[in-house]
């Protein structure tokens, strides 16, 4: 993947611009098309034309996400300008004449730039003029004295109520106010057309990769200090236009939210873990509880040494992930190993160790019980009763039941069994009920936002086992 990649159209021949910048160039982006570059480890975008008409055209979202991904991100010319108008205060930089006239209000229509043209295979060659050109062109009239101030408002305004894609300086000829003039002026208002037409907006996008050429690259280091509260509502959308793998057929993320869900063995019982790790994360969260960083670091080590990662941001780009998104599941799972390593009691909470191994082996007779497994129930209990969440007696009942410990007689059985007092073992029964049907409903059903589809798949990235959830034949 190149260190820097242009969406370019028809502002500037593809033969021009890499004649002034060497760079990826792609064709016009619309909707997604920033996404899907979003982990490939691009360092610089430049976006020039975009989708206007034809497609979705490309998100502001998508935009700020490549900036909190700490790209450089420049806009200019045609649908770059009118980005970076709107986000040049988030850090979008702006370049050229046309930038600067919707930054400051003097034009705010995106058909000012919107013009109709050849598809790719023919050079996205111009077959209308666009507004912004004609503007400047009329401008530039006044100035050289050929056109009054109130002439070339009347020609804009005919121009303006032309539909763009019929928009030239042949119909600018045929303006009303040109039926007016001596036949003189008109022949000479033709000649100063064809002679001093300027094409503002290949002006601005050869402007934009002269600049990108010539500097030295200031580098937008770390993460972007901007808090984005609708981070996770377009986490989705952002992970499913995602480009996966490398090579000559790389994999859209929406494949592997499908991968995912197809192989359900995998997905019960990432899911399981995904819900369980998010409870614990959020009692963490709401007690403001941070991971030590000789913690966080001695985690870091063992995750690669785990993955044989060698270069950890060219691991996560081969598994689809944003740097943002991989330091913060890491700095997630660190968290998350950090508490069950130190255990309930390190952080207050009471929870019956003895009773609750002895039922966890009673219960467990098919399969040794896992060691977290009921570190984790402490935890989620916590959050239940700190959150007012009780587990609904006929659900408890129910669970009581499938556990072989539905009915009183058999309750006391097993406590006898256990060498528990029949209370003592009815409270660590009604705790694990408690944390398996939290476990069970989801955070949705206590109306906190959650993206399952997206945990699963990012525990799956961050595990490394995407590229044989999605090669047939392979384990997963």
């Amino acid at each position: 993947m190149a260190s820097v990649i242009v969406f370019l159209g028809p502002s500037l021949s593809q033969e021009r611009a890499r004649a002034i910048l060497d760079a990826e160039y792609r064709p016009p982006a619309r909707k997604g098309d920033i996404y899907r570059v979003l982990a490939s480890g691009v360092k610089t975008i430049v976006l020039i034309d975009g989708i206007f008409h034809s497609g979705p055209s490309i998100w502001q979202r998508e935009l700020l996400a490549a900036l909190d991904e700490g790209i450089e991100v420049f806009g200019a010319s045609s649908m770059g300008a009118l980005r970076a108008a709107e986000l040049h205060s988030f850090g979008m930089v702006g370049y050229g004449t046309i930038f600067e006239w919707y930054r400051d209000g003097l034009i705010n229509a995106d058909d000012e730039v919107a013009l109709r043209h050849a598809p790719e295979d023919m050079g996205y060659r111009a077959l209308s003029e666009p507004l912004v050109n004609i503007r400047y062109t009329l401008r530039q009239a006044v100035a050289d004295g050929k056109l009054s101030e109130d002439e070339s408002e009347r020609l804009l305004t005919f121009m303006r109520e032309t539909y763009y894609p019929e928009r030239s300086y042949r119909r600018l000829l045929e303006c009303p106010l040109l039926r007016d003039w001596p036949k003189p002026r008109v022949a000479e208002w033709k000649q100063y057309l064809r002679e001093n037409a300027v094409d503002l907006k290949s002006r601005d996008a050869s402007g934009v990769l002269r600049h990108c050429a010539q500097r030295e690259r200031v580098g937008r280091s770390g993460s972007s200090d901007r808090v984005d509260l609708w981070r996770e509502e377009f986490q989705r959308v952002s992970l499913g236009f995602r480009q996966l793998g490398s090579g000559t057929t790389p994999v859209a993320g929406h494949t592997l939210f499908r991968a995912a869900r197809q192989s359900q063995e995998l997905w019960d019982a990432t899911s399981q873990r995904v819900l369980r790790q998010w409870f614990i994360l959020d009692w963490a969260r709401q007690r403001e509880l941070t991971c030590p960083e000789t913690s966080v670091r001695a985690f870091e080590s063992h995750w690669a040494r785990a993955n044989d990662v060698v270069d950890a941001g060219t691991w996560a780009r081969a598994h689809g992930l944003t740097r943002q998104e991989h330091t913060a599941l890491l700095a997630e799972r660190a968290l998350l190993s950090w508490l069950l390593e130190s255990g309930p009691g390190a952080f207050g909470l009471e929870w019956d160790r003895d009773a609750v191994a002895r039922l966890e082996a009673h219960l467990s007779r098919e399969r040794p019980p896992r060691t977290s497994e009921a570190e984790e129930r402490a935890f989620i209990v916590a959050w239940a009763r700190e959150s007012g969440v009780r587990c609904p007696p006929a659900e408890r009942d129910a669970l009581f039941a499938s556990w072989g410990l539905g009915s009183a007689t058999s309750q006391v059985d097993a406590a006898r069994s256990l060498e528990l007092a029949p209370e003592r073992l009815l409270r660590v029964l009604e705790e694990r009920a408690l944390a398996e049907w939290v476990i069970a409903q989801g955070p949705t059903r206590f109306g906190r936002a959650h993206d399952l589809e997206v945990a699963v798949v990012q525990e799956l990235q961050l595990s490394g086992r995407t590229a044989s959830l999605l090669t047939p034949g392979q384990p997963s």
